[in-house]
């Protein structure tokens, strides 16, 4: 028995060893076959002179590997009378084409073959012959900071070499090209070797968008866009700007050539004007100028909505995703451009926030809004230079699919001044506590909704609030010296509308306008329960309805104590 297990022993190690051995020796074949030399042919079409640069430029990156490659350059027409090539019916029309061989010898066969780009392009060529051979691309020299490739706009030869298309209306005058709106401009920027950071500057008038593709029909990306610099203060330059923008990041997506697009953002002006695009070289590492542009515009922005340059104020402007906070400590804010809070995002504003609009942007809402103030440190919204009661925009309270933020819209202790409206649509929050004061609509309420508002002072306003098919808890206000106290445009016997306990007091043109339908049955309005005083009672109820289609009785012969925000 022990002789039998020491036997079967040594036959299992000699079959191990065996096998080992036939491993190492498929191993050492394996790398005698990897490190044969590449055998490659490549034959060209024939154009000259891109197949002596193509040539030359594929013979100075294959020299520090001939030990790796063997590399044979033929004429197109040559393939015919080679026998090894004859076989595999290669004509000019094949051409340009780098050929993966299997050896040397006139037996070889092709084992891949990669076309390439006929009539230039040569950077492309050198990287896929390259690839193709498994060898590293040359590294070159960097491009000198400082290096300038600039486009003429005087429609010269310079601007003709890189002009691809310019559909549209344009005019050309003492170097300056105008662009109406419907046209464009797109330019082709060649990229030279080693050129890994820059700037784009430009010398832009009106309205603009500059947009980047590696392809002449895009898709395309927004590199200059004159109402992120500027917002609403682009509507007041009347010079040309200067704006930069870094390009590195495009650099590489590009490979050979930048493509740019250049047309009217279709925003106010409807035209622009180019004097000057240009890509400056950066150093490697180097920093753009683009944040110092910014700030210049940022500059601006404050100029053109009327605050001091020696006020440290905050820009607030654009897509807000997520979860933004606007703090005491910035405060106040400069709103230089519209606002959008989408879907399960949400903006929440910190007590003793001052909110300054330039011009008529606004806040639009569709995830949540929570401004909470204190009697002590109200939140404000009101105009950059306060003038008319529709200065800006206001806040418009947009439908939601889903509310995914977690957060529920608020507005506690809030002053907001010389706005267009509050347009509170299917709203489904709280606002408490806050004065509306000189707007031209305090608020509006349509469309349905479960909101609460109560504890408000409407004062000075136009409409206090108008009223669309509105539903919701309306209790608790106080409306004071406004044009119209309440505007009713649409009634929803369906939708449950609470408007009681309140004051509509010294209404200076009607208590209430009622519009009446122009067709059938006007619904009843019911406005039982709240105190209206300091209107003559022939001016109670206007726009059309008769007395008996509003129903103010029983009314509240003083106006309820808690009744106002209280501060």
């Amino acid at each position: 028995m022990p002789y039998v297990h020491s036997t079967l022993r040594r036959s299992v190690l000699i079959l191990t060893l065996a096998l080992l051995a036939g491993f190492q020796a498929r191993g050492a074949v394996g790398q005698a076959k990897m490190a044969e030399p590449v055998e490659a042919v490549l034959l060209f079409d024939g154009k000259l002179p891109d197949q002596v640069t193509l040539d030359a430029e594929v013979r100075k990156a294959v020299e520090p590997h001939t030990g790796k490659v063997t590399l044979r350059t033929m004429h197109a027409g040559r393939a015919e009378t080679v026998p090894f090539l004859r076989l595999h019916d290669l004509t000019r029309k094949n051409a340009p084409l780098l050929l993966i061989m299997s050896s040397s010898n006139p037996k070889a066969r092709i084992v891949k073959r990669y076309p390439l780009v006929a009539g230039g392009e040569l950077k492309k060529n050198l990287r896929t012959l390259l690839a193709a051979l498994q060898l590293p691309a040359p590294k070159p020299d960097p491009v000198p900071p400082g290096t300038v490739v600039a486009f003429a706009t005087d429609g010269g030869e310079d601007e003709k070499k890189h002009l691809v298309s310019s559909p549209g209306v344009q005019k050309i005058r003492e170097g300056v090209r105008t662009v109406d709106r419907g046209s464009a401009l797109i330019y082709r920027f060649p990229l030279p070797d080693g050129l890994i950071s820059a700037d784009l500057r430009a010398e832009l008038g009106g309205n603009y968008l500059v947009e980047w593709a590696s392809d002449p029909v895009g898709p395309w990306t927004v590199l200059m866009d004159s109402y992120r610099y500027f917002g609403v203060a682009a509507e007041r330059l009347k010079e040309r700007t200067t704006p930069v923008a870094s390009v590195s990041y495009a650099l590489t997506a590009a490979a050979d050539a930048l493509y740019l697009r250049i047309r009217p953002s279709g925003r106010g002006q409807e035209r622009l004007e180019l004097a000057r695009l240009e890509l400056t070289a950066l150093p490697v590492g180097g920093l753009s100028g683009e944040e110092a542009w910014l700030t210049q515009a940022a500059k601006l922005r404050k100029e053109a909505g009327g605050v001091p340059e020696t006020e440290n104020t905050a820009l607030f402007a654009g897509t807000l995703r997520g979860r933004t906070v606007l703090t005491a400590e910035r405060s106040p804010y400069l709103m230089s451009g519209d606002v959008f809070v989408p879907a399960a995002s949400v903006l929440v504003i910190e007590p003793g926030v001052t909110i300054r609009a330039a011009g008529r942007v606004v806040i639009r809402v569709q995830g949540d809004l929570v401004a909470r103030g204190t009697a002590e440190k109200p939140i404000v919204f009101t105009a950059a230079q306060p003038r008319q009661p529709d200065d800006w925009k206001g806040l418009v309270f947009l439908p939601t699919p889903a509310r995914a933020s977690g957060a529920k819209s608020e507005l506690q202790y809030c002053r907001i001044s010389h706005a267009a409206n509050v347009d509170l649509g299917r709203f489904g929050g709280e606002i408490s506590h806050s004065v509306f004061e000189d707007g031209y609509t305090g608020l509006t309420l349509r469309d349905g909704g479960t909101g609460k508002i109560h504890h408000n002072r409407f004062l000075r306003c136009l409409r206090g609030m108008v009223l669309d098919r509105a539903a919701g808890d309306v209790s608790r206000n106080e409306w004071q010296e406004c044009v119209v106290g309440l505007f009713v445009s649409g009634v929803d016997p369906q939708a449950r509308l609470t408007l009681e306990h309140n004051a509509i007091v010294k209404s200076r043109v009607a208590a209430v306008n009622y519009l009446k339908l122009p067709r059938g049955a006007t619904p009843a309005l019911a406005l039982a329960n709240n105190h209206w005083s300091g209107t003559p009672d022939e001016r109670l109820i206007g726009g059309g309805a008769a007395a008996a289609e509003v129903r103010l009785d029983p009314r509240l012969e003083a106006a309820p104590a808690d009744a106002g925000p209280g501060w």
